[in-house]
């Protein structure tokens, strides 16, 4: 043994070592191996020069040595075949035991290939007797073991020793210590009766829980009945891949049609890589299923696979650790129709009571120089590129498929990636499940799917789906499953509805648990011969998105959304297309559904709707008051929701229209009060605004009028005459009249109100025509206003009352004016007209 030079030698633990190791095999075994052992030594003594067995070291044994020590037993000490295998392997079992080195395998742990080509001529060159089969039918076998299993000699032990003896015998497997026990019978290891079932007339399975399994002895013979076209080797831990090229040498040219291999390498067993040697037979078998589930598998050897049937039809490699490779390269040769490679990097338990293995020294796992490349993360961009390597672009991607593969299991696999531009080789795809990865992020397009029916991308947690990543390749699709995703935080932006634009076809699409809160109008637009659409498991408030055109849809599902109702423009798209399919159902239950007046067109559709509403009985809706209640009587719910909203509705309206009507009249009366304020106010703001209306500097007490002359046109032969004389000429009093003074190309109430503000004084003409014209009440409103407003309430307005007029007659806007203000009347006497004109001058001056 190898230990450091300080460790203390302890003839105790030297003993246990060695009574252990004793204990590994038999008596008689080691006996054979010690006698191959000294049959080799001799051998090196006789035609090595020099050599010496004590100093002897197995590190120094090599192939050619070897092969020459086969060839010496064969041909000088006629040896059988199976006598140089046990020596073989009592070479082999010293050198590991003293030496630590397996002499029959290469540094890499392969055993020498060679060596067993020269082993396999020994093995041919002998003539085979004909193995003597048992003079024992199936048929009899079975009633044998019904008899047993009945309790045909009376006691369980006897009974199972007998009837497994019998089936093992039947089929090659007997050896004794697989189903005897030399002390206690203990079920967990031995047989029983359990362990042998008789599936059909011409099956029968047999679980070996503990095999004799020596290390040393791998190439054991294997034999398959040519009537049987099944072999499970499922749950054998301790056989590993080695024992695969064993057994598919003895399935050559049988009748074998389903292998299965699952799980013959422990749950914590180091990643294993497949030989070509392990599966090279399997060319010569009809193999239609080969199953390798379990097995830890990384990498397979380059050019492997090209050894698989032609006739294999389905594949199941499923919750192994496969790595990108050099045999991606072989996928092309395969003649697969279905492969099932889910499940990978999947965590496991350690098994309850896994199975106690010899110690094996045949390395599964393989260093290969040509897999550095593919482990460079360059290499696997070129597959799929991960999100933080997105600075390398965005190229387009080979994947290799095989050309007659139809359905691909790739769920569960834990894969990470992006997925960009995709390219496939030629392929007949069909089925396709990504569904449980971490796909994040669908970029694309995915191009050459022309056959594609299913594709599932469920439980991917993607956030972001390209308008453009459905290419015209999807042409066939007809089932899409994009459920459990994050396609609501994009498919709410694509207001042109591209994303689905190419998926004609689809008859299914499920866009269930995705946070789905709204969807554009025309999101569906391409997709006329859809028959079921589930939105279930969302955000969903409303039915915004177009449902007319889907004239085929036959089932939609909204269930566990936030809908309180379906608003009068989705219940007629919807009734739109039961006119054209009688047999739509629709799922709402889960939702928040309200039982309001704002629903009530929605409760009546229920209850009315030739619809298959799913379970619509058993829904519940809340009331105004806030009570939930169940939907069992629609229509008599309708009629209680009928009632209160009409009453509700009339009371409604009455107020608005009084409300209405009440806000109209106060603004009708104010306007009405302050109409000459208003108006005022408008033509003062329009003077100011323009710049050739002559305007006073306020700040100023100077006017550009003395007085502004309001009066009818009837009474101008008065005040063109004799006012005008007497004001203007004698007296120096500037007068405005519009006839004379008002500018042209203004607007007559502008002229108005700007001769009022820029005069002193507006002295007002009183007689029946003045009182008859609309621009004379006009010109006394807008003078009264610039008193009030514009002169703080001083008295700007004289009355000049030139005709005797009642009272009766006067305007009360003017009635007031006249009996709160002094005015004078014009006389008729020309003692009186001195006095008036006296008077007149004074006020205006």
């Amino acid at each position: 043994m190898h230990l450091p030079s300080s460790f203390r030698n302890c003839v105790e633990l030297d003993q246990a070592v060695d009574s252990l190791w004793n204990k590994s095999i038999n008596v008689n075994t080691r006996n054979v191996y010690s006698t191959g052992y000294k049959c080799f030594i001799q051998f090196c003594g006789n035609h090595i020069t020099g050599f010496n067995s004590r100093t002897f070291n197995m590190s120094k044994v090599s192939e050619d040595l070897l092969i020459y020590f086969v060839a010496h037993c064969q041909s000088v000490l006629k040896l059988k075949y199976s006598t140089i295998k046990l020596y073989l392997a009592g070479v082999r079992f010293h050198g590991v035991n003293f030496d630590n080195v397996n002499p029959l395998c290469d540094k890499f742990g392969h055993t020498y290939q060679r060596l067993q080509n020269v082993l396999n001529g020994v093995k041919k060159s002998e003539s085979k007797p004909l193995r003597q089969k048992l003079p024992i039918t199936f048929k009899i076998l079975q009633e044998i073991v019904t008899c047993l299993q009945c309790g045909f000699f009376n006691h369980d032990y006897m009974d199972l020793t007998f009837q497994t003896a019998c089936v093992l015998a039947f089929y090659g497997f007997l050896r004794c210590n697989e189903f005897t026990c030399r002390t206690v019978f203990d079920p967990d290891s031995n047989l029983c009766v359990s362990d042998i079932n008789f599936v059909s007339e011409c099956e029968v399975t047999v679980n070996l829980k503990a095999t004799k399994t020596d290390i040393f002895r791998q190439d054991r013979d294997f034999s398959c009945n040519e009537k049987y076209d099944l072999l499970d080797l499922s749950g054998n831990t301790c056989l590993k891949f080695q024992v695969l090229e064993n057994v598919t040498a003895d399935l050559q040219f049988s009748a074998i049609k389903i292998l299965i291999v699952n799980k013959i390498h422990k749950v914590f067993d180091m990643n294993t890589y497949l030989h070509t040697n392990h599966i090279k037979h399997l060319k010569n078998t009809s193999i239609l299923e080969l199953h390798m589930d379990s097995n830890r598998l990384q990498q397979i050897e380059p050019g492997a696979l090209r050894f698989l049937p032609t006739t294999l039809i389905h594949l199941s490699v499923r919750d192994n650790m496969f790595s990108l490779g050099p045999y991606v390269n072989d996928l092309l040769a395969l003649s697969v129709k279905s492969v099932d490679a889910s499940g990978m990097n999947s965590f496991h338990k350690e098994d309850s009571n896994p199975e106690k293995c010899n110690l094996d020294l045949v390395c599964t796992w393989h260093t290969d120089v040509r897999l550095d490349e593919y482990s460079d993360p360059q290499f696997k961009h070129l597959w799929f590129r991960r999100e933080t390597n997105e600075q390398d672009g965005f190229g387009r991607t080979f994947i290799p498929i095989p050309y007659n593969l139809t359905k691909l299991n790739y769920r569960s696999c834990g894969s990470q990636y992006n997925i960009t531009e995709v390219e496939l080789s030629n392929n007949k795809l069909e089925n396709v499940d990504l569904s449980n990865n971490l796909l994040t992020r669908w970029i694309g397009p995915l191009r050459n799917v022309k056959n594609l029916r299913y594709l599932d991308f469920s439980s991917n947690m993607c956030s972001y789906l390209s308008t453009f990543f459905f290419s015209p390749d999807f042409i066939v699709l007809e089932k899409l499953s994009m459920s459990n995703n994050l396609l609501g935080l994009i498919l709410p932006s694509d207001i042109h509805g591209n994303t689905f634009q190419h998926l004609v076809n689809v008859i299914k699409l499920d866009l269930s648990q995705n946070r789905i809160s709204n969807l554009p109008h025309q999101i569906f637009k391409s997709l006329r011969k859809i028959e079921i659409l589930d939105l279930s498991d969302n955000f969903i408030e409303n039915i915004d998105f177009q449902l007319s055109h889907l004239i085929k849809l036959s089932y939609l599902n909204l269930r566990n959304n936030l809908i309180t109702f379906i608003n009068n423009q989705a219940i007629i798209q919807i009734n739109s297309i039961v006119d054209k399919r009688k047999n739509l159902a629709i799922n709402l239950s889960g939702n928040k559904l309200i039982c309001t007046c704002e629903s009530q067109k929605f409760i009546d559709w229920m209850g009315s709707t030739s619809v298959h509403i799913a379970n619509k009985t058993h829904y519940f809706c809340q009331l105004s008051t806030g009570e939930r209640v169940q939907m069992k009587h629609i229509p008599k719910l309708f009629t209680t929701l009928e009632k209160e909203c009409t009453s509700y509705v009339i009371l409604t309206s009455g107020l608005l229209v009084s409300l209405s009507l009440f806000i109209i009249v106060l603004i009708m009366g104010v306007c009405y009060r302050f109409r000459w304020k208003l108006r005022y106010c408008y033509y003062m703001v329009k003077i100011k605004s323009r710049s050739k209306i002559p305007q006073i500097d306020e700040d100023e007490n100077e006017y550009m009028y003395d007085v502004f002359v309001s009066y009818a046109d009837d009474d101008r032969s008065f005040v063109h005459t004799q006012l005008l004389q007497t004001l203007e000429k004698e007296n120096g009093i500037r007068l405005c009249l519009h006839k004379r003074n008002f500018l042209p190309g203004n607007d007559i109430a502008t002229n108005i109100t700007s001769a009022i503000h820029n005069s002193r004084k507006t002295v007002v003409i009183m007689t029946y025509h003045y009182l008859k014209s609309y621009w004379c009440m006009f010109e006394f409103n807008m003078a009264r206003m610039e008193s009030i407003y514009e002169r703080n309430n001083e008295n700007v307005l004289f009355l000049v009352v030139f005709e005797q007029i009642s009272a009766r007659d006067f305007p009360l806007h003017i009635l007031e004016v006249v009996q709160s203000q002094s005015y004078i009347e014009f006389p008729n006497d020309e003692q009186g007209d001195v006095v008036f004109w006296r008077q007149l001058v004074t006020a205006l001056k």
